[in-house]
């Protein structure tokens, strides 16, 4: 897609959108055609990771046992294996509801994921947010920036694919990377690439849509 009718499709909506007093999101729109989507196997639901940060810092969890002072020096919020040790079904069930709910990640250390998996996997696993291994410090920090440019990319019953590609203070280059890296990601999950692209439309939070030529 061409950088400049992109352009002028984030330019549009700076320009005439209405000021919030929130920061927006940039949404994109892929609105498909000439797919079956009854066929199990043209449906999807990946994570990706984008070449630039959204601007907006992912609400992100880590199960601790020995790295908890670790965790809270990056600022992450961290459940104790202590909180893990619920004998209670239908509490844990809540729980991990709960914490489904409120966070897009979760991490853990590694020796503590059989626990986890025993006691919310039931419910974290079919909404996808079973934890992301931890298995180092350093590793707390690389998780942490990579999943700061990290969306969900998801097609199932309805023809449209739509996700954030930066907020309204990251730079108009950036967010056009990121619209042409998610496109071409979404084009390569397609039976037909770009073939089954209807059109392709751009919005902030509270906008209208505008449609990139």
């Amino acid at each position: 897609m061409k950088q400049i009718n992109i352009k002028k499709s984030i330019e549009e909506l700076r320009k005439n959108s209405e000021k919030r007093n929130f920061e927006q999101m940039f949404e994109l729109i892929i609105n498909l055609k000439s797919i079956n989507l009854k066929k199990s196997d043209t449906q999807f639901y990946e994570k990706f990771t984008l070449p630039n940060e959204l601007g907006k810092k992912a609400k992100i969890v880590v199960f601790v046992d020995s790295m908890e002072s670790d965790a809270k020096g990056f600022g992450f919020d961290v459940i104790p294996k202590e909180k893990i040790m619920i004998n209670d079904k239908t509490l844990a069930k809540k729980f991990a509801r709960k914490i489904s709910r409120k966070y897009d990640f979760l991490m853990a250390e590694g020796p503590l994921m059989p626990l986890i998996g025993k006691k919310f996997g039931q419910i974290l696993a079919p909404r996808k947010k079973m934890p992301i291994i931890i298995t180092s410090k350093d590793m707390l920090k690389e998780t942490q920036e990579k999943l700061n440019k990290t969306i969900s990319i998801q097609l199932k019953t309805t023809p449209v694919i739509q996700f954030s590609v930066g907020s309204e203070k990251i730079s108009d280059e950036k967010i056009i990377e990121n619209i042409n890296s998610g496109l071409e990601e979404v084009k390569t999950k397609l039976p037909k690439n770009k073939g089954n692209i209807k059109d392709i439309l751009l919005k902030l939070t509270m906008s209208k849509t505008v449609k990139i030529q």
